[in-house]
């Protein structure tokens, strides 16, 4: 009988410990893992959520105090955002073990539109984002628009239409220079001939050409004014050396 042993068996009896104890080491930790989750509550964190609580965000994700995070991570998860039209994404940041951050990224509204007694949401692509009787007071209602009808979701604005571009040149304008504008008027024959209302202030200012100066120009003059003044601030026609506000009794 041989006492030749094969280089390759040795290697292999070698080998063999090594994996135990690698086997052994995984065990360990995932047993620590789900031990951990266990016995510890997760400190859960909603960021960026304006329109929906914090329970109803935890809900669509399906995270609470006691999810094991570790397990959640690993599996591939879809949130069924049909139910909640403001809501664009929602990310997940896990800060450690048992810390989690859910961040809500929601729609952005940039203005309203009367529609059989209740308003119509109008999003930042042109989209129909809800339906509903309940409006934000820092967001204007646009007046002067026509439609047979929509579908929440789908675009009521082509992007390149001009009432379109109004809209959000104003939108825009009216973060940048920190303006409460109430409503926005357009004229349906000519969307061209654009009024903003301001309280009880009417804004002439035609189209959005030169749309910056004339904001620049309109913050100076509403600055000066007393609180509930009445009457008219033409920007219609830039080329005017002194941009003056007329006051309603004096028409």
């Amino acid at each position: 009988m041989s006492n030749v042993i094969s280089i390759d068996k040795v290697k292999k009896r070698r080998n063999k410990p090594i994996k135990y104890i690698i086997f052994a080491i995984c065990l360990m930790f995932l047993l620590m893992v789900f031990t951990f989750n266990l016995i510890n509550t997760n400190a859960i964190i909603v960021t960026g959520n304006k329109t929906y609580s914090k329970d109803v965000i935890q809900n669509i994700v399906g995270i609470n105090k006691k999810t094991n995070l570790f397990v959640y991570k690993l599996a591939s998860k879809k949130y069924d955002l049909e139910e909640y039209p403001y809501i664009e994404n929602i990310d997940i940041k896990y800060n450690s073990i048992n810390n989690v951050e859910i961040i809500v990224t929601e729609k952005n509204i940039i203005s309203y539109i009367p529609y059989m007694g209740r308003y119509l949401c109008l999003g930042s692509e042109g989209d129909v984002i809800d339906y509903t009787d309940k409006i934000q007071k820092d967001i204007p209602i646009v007046h002067g628009l026509s439609f047979d009808h929509f579908i929440i979701g789908d675009k009521l604005f082509d992007q390149n239409s001009i009432i379109f571009r109004s809209i959000v040149q104003i939108s825009y304008k009216i973060n940048k220079f920190d303006l409460k504008i109430d409503y926005i008027d357009f004229n349906f024959n000519d969307p061209k001939q654009i009024v903003l209302k301001i309280d009880k202030i009417s804004v002439l200012i035609g189209d959005i050409n030169d749309i910056n100066r004339k904001f620049e120009l309109l913050k100076g003059v509403i600055e000066k004014l007393p609180v509930g003044s009445d009457g008219m601030i033409d920007l219609h026609n830039l080329s005017k050396k002194n941009i003056v506000f007329t006051p309603s009794d004096s028409k």
